[in-house]
């Protein structure tokens, strides 16, 4: 998480366009580790009847940050 917010960083006080790719690069990378590792945490902490209850929260909270991020 750490990589992520430094990538974060990175894009918001970026001089040049060569350091903004770089913060965006780090940014995907790591956010999509973080991503799976909740996916395999809820997956081996859960039982078949909880897990769709789960995913669909972090889908929901996924979908939620894509539209109000932009604001």
């Amino acid at each position: 998480m750490l990589v992520f917010e430094a990538g974060s960083a990175l894009c918001g006080g970026a001089p040049s366009i060569s350091a903004f790719i770089v913060g965006r690069t780090l940014c995907g990378l790591f956010g999509s580790g973080m991503y799976v590792g909740v996916m395999v945490l809820f997956s081996l902490t859960t039982n078949e009847q909880e897990r769709p209850t789960y995913f669909g929260l972090v889908g929901m909270i996924w979908g939620l940050g894509t539209v109000l991020g932009k604001l």
